[in-house]
């Protein structure tokens, strides 16, 4: 079968409707069928339990997110519960509904649905429980100006809404988009000069990195705000040392083709008795000037991308004869590598 004709579909919701999940995925493995027959597309569910144990270390969360990512079709389940904080917001079924937003945003895919359960509640509940169906509430106000969403009581009407706006529009216009995407002819490659395709590829940096996104909506270009870091050889907060002293405890880390590299250009002088000064800060441009290799260590969110964006929104304007290139570590991670490094 061919791999185009599988669509994957990422099922999520709290613990509190795991039953009514596991009847709708054991629904489309049976349907998937008759999908095939009908449509020629067969049906994959996905569910978190099978994969988020099976990864590295880090936030389990960024595991079942890059499901996300990769599914066709995102359908979403809410009860009673809205669900456990993930470390960044108040649920991993929000934070896995808002990446397939952020993502239909910008490819208009994966297609979406929403159920809730109508569900009762006593009114000698708990506290938590009232916070937590107003959580709910709040959130279908989030969603009800983008996504069709639906309510179910059993589990067998969530199957079978599921079913009708599975065959009345979704798979029906998937059919189509994969139908129109086989037959369009292969383009004949194309020649270019290495000169043109830097220049294509300037103008892809340009505009995949020259801007920083700020929630949903707020887009700014990063030459405008963005305030490059530095490197202070002297930090006068946290030690006890003079700048003399520090560069000297320290003097012994620093490799001795970086110290050739500094004196050439007059900005560490290999002789410490020479030294004038006992202050001196090294921005990035310095750096990159100064040797052909940098590697920019940092915890996660310290800025590391962030700084690349500014390299390459500001690589003209400040004459860095390097050509960035931008590769993410962790998706080696989706293919299992032990070392990405190796890999």
């Amino acid at each position: 079968m061919n791999k185009s004709q599988e669509i994957k579909v990422f099922i999520s919701c709290p613990g509190d409707v795991k039953n009514d999940k596991m009847q709708l995925k054991e629904f489309l493995e049976k349907y998937s069928e008759k999908t095939l027959k009908k449509f020629g597309l067969s049906l994959r569910p996905i569910i978190w339990e099978k994969k988020a144990g099976q990864r590295g270390p880090g936030r389990p969360q960024k595991y079942l997110n890059e499901l996300v990512d990769e599914c066709d079709i995102f359908i979403g389940l809410m009860g009673k519960r809205f669900g456990g904080s993930t470390g960044v917001v108040q649920s991993g079924t929000y934070e896995e509904y808002i990446r397939a937003f952020h993502r239909w945003e910008k490819e208009k895919k994966p297609e979406m649905l929403f159920f809730f359960k109508e569900v009762v509640i006593s009114i000698n509940a708990s506290d938590e429980d009232f916070k937590q169906i107003g959580l709910i509430r709040d959130f279908k106000k989030i969603i009800e100006p983008h996504f069709f969403y639906d309510t179910f009581s059993k589990s067998i009407e969530l199957i079978q809404k599921t079913k009708q706006k599975l065959e009345e529009h979704i798979l029906p216009e998937l059919a189509k988009i994969i139908k129109e995407s086989n037959t369009k002819p292969i383009p004949k490659p194309i020649r270019v000069s290495q000169q043109d395709a830097l220049q294509y590829f300037e103008e892809f940096l340009q505009k995949n990195f020259s801007q920083i996104q700020i929630f949903q909506s707020k887009v700014f270009l990063l030459r405008e705000i963005y305030v490059s870091l530095s490197l202070e050889m002297n930090p006068l907060i946290g030690h006890t040392l003079s700048g003399r002293e520090l560069l000297q405890a320290n003097l012994e880390k620093v490799s001795e083709r970086y110290r050739e590299i500094m004196a050439a250009k007059g900005e560490f002088p290999q002789n410490l008795e020479n030294r004038t000064s006992d202050h001196q800060n090294l921005t990035i441009k310095k750096v990159l000037e100064m040797t052909n290799r940098a590697v920019i260590l940092g915890e996660a969110g310290s800025g590391k991308t962030t700084l690349f964006k500014h390299l390459v929104a500001t690589r003209n304007d400040q004459k860095i004869p390097l050509v960035p290139v931008y590769l993410s570590v962790r998706n080696w991670f989706k293919y299992n590598f032990a070392d990405p490094l190796k890999a």
